[in-house]
């Protein structure tokens, strides 16, 4: 399996979804569990449709599977959550249109869901969900339609990171700029530009600190190993040590692991 994504929930890492080959390769719907304690993996329900190129939103003690793609040709719209209490899914409002590579982030209690592509098109649409409503709301959209980027909760702020756009000459370029987001002021701000643009990167924080690692470097044309770290209070960059091989499609997420005993 590959091109899955990660969240971590109560101690617990989930990967779901991606692309499984059997003979050709499809999206897939499982659901995976990993127990830093035990060191086991177990299986948890699918997923009412397979999906890749999406992301998950961790909010009260659930999962928010959020748009992605079925095909090459058919992005989603559809958003499911798990309850691991349960081990179910179900069924909650669709986005306002169907998205892959959307990126997807909890901030004081609601979801928000930031550019993406679908329909053959780039989209700089952002999108809030409140679950109370089951509804979502449009927001401020970016400044630049992007995909493929992530998106970082610090501090009462949003920060978009990295993803591709297309230029005036069509061609798939990265972006090289991270916007933060004001929910209070509806109000996007370009802050910095990338050290090293890239998209279809892996990407998680500590505290202030925005981790990049890998990924695709559009404008270059090759696949990246480099690691670094922005950090958000001082709006810094620091290099980290290089992956051991380049990795295009990583997935994520910061996670107590237990040191075994002997």
């Amino acid at each position: 399996m590959r091109k899955d994504t990660a969240a971590v929930l109560n101690g617990f890492l989930y990967i779901a979804g991606g692309e499984e080959k059997n003979g050709v390769i499809s999206p897939t719907k499982s659901l995976f569990r990993f127990d830093p304690r035990t060191g086991r993996w177990m299986i948890g329900a699918d997923m009412h449709l397979p999906r890749q190129d999406f992301q998950i939103a961790v909010l009260n003690n659930v999962l928010y599977a959020v748009g992605g793609r079925i095909s090459p040709d058919e992005s989603l719209s559809s958003v499911e959550r798990y309850d691991p209490a349960t081990d179910h899914w179900e069924d909650v409002a669709e986005l306002c249109s169907p998205r892959r590579c959307v990126a997807v982030a909890c901030l004081n209690g609601k979801i928000y869901a930031v550019g993406g592509s679908g329909n053959k098109a780039l989209c700089s649409r952002v999108e809030r969900y409140t679950v109370n409503d089951n509804k979502w709301e449009l927001l401020q959209s970016i400044s630049k339609p992007r995909f493929h980027a992530h998106l970082v909760p610090i501090n009462n702020m949003l920060y978009l990171v990295g993803g591709a756009s297309i230029d005036i000459r069509g061609q798939l370029i990265c972006v090289d700029a991270i916007e933060s987001f004001s929910p209070e002021k509806n109000q996007w701000t370009c802050i910095t530009s990338m050290r090293n643009p890239r998209s279809e990167f892996g990407c998680c924080a500590i505290n202030e600190k925005i981790y990049l690692i890998g990924g695709y470097d559009w404008n270059a044309g090759k696949r990246l190993s480099d690691v670094c770290c922005f950090n958000a209070g001082t709006k810094s960059w620091t290099s980290l040590p290089d992956l051991k091989e380049s990795l295009i499609g990583v997935a994520a997420s910061t996670l107590l692991v237990y040191e075994k005993h002997k």
